[in-house]
């Protein structure tokens, strides 16, 4: 038997890295039916995914290995023993993106100071913008808001072999 459609796969690097592909694909077919929300909530699905799966494989997980509850809630914790004013709620990607650039500082290859901060800028712009209760909006966004979440998601898809 199958299991429910929820019940599959798992959370893993790999899998995010997947996800990321396909959440981004997928906004940009939104996109070109001029499905403008549905494509901006993919877009940033897709960079959370990417900066996520950039934090813990930089953090030593391996492509299979299960990101649990705990690991997340770990990660989260690093905030204040990395000096971060504040810890990532769950889907926010500013403060992941922040969290993954502190993190990558404590290892033998830490990101260059400006793609450092490039990374964290990149995500900032993202959530002033998208945020996952955009599920529950039936609000149309502004061009130049679709424009930004798609050019700030194109360029974590880009760059995302030198995030991790």
């Amino acid at each position: 038997m199958v299991p429910p459609l929820h019940e599959r796969g798992r959370d893993c690097v790999a899998e995010f890295e997947n996800a990321a592909v396909q959440r981004f694909a997928e906004a940009e077919v939104l996109l070109k039916r001029s499905r403008h929300l549905g494509a901006i909530y993919l877009f940033g699905y897709s960079v959370e995914m990417r900066v996520k799966a950039a934090f813990f494989r930089n953090a030593g997980f391996t492509d299979g290995r299960l990101i649990s509850r705990e690991d997340r809630s770990h990660a989260i914790g690093m905030s204040a023993t990395l000096g971060l004013p504040a810890s990532p709620g769950p889907h926010d990607i500013a403060g992941w993106a922040a969290l993954a650039v502190a993190a990558r500082l404590t290892t033998a290859r830490p990101y260059e100071t400006a793609l450092g901060n490039l990374i964290v800028a990149q995500a900032t712009s993202l959530y002033l913008i998208w945020r996952e209760v955009l599920r529950y909006r039936a609000t149309q966004p502004m061009p130049r808001e679709i424009r930004t979440v798609r050019v700030i998601a194109n360029w974590f898809a880009k760059n995302y072999a030198i995030l991790r």
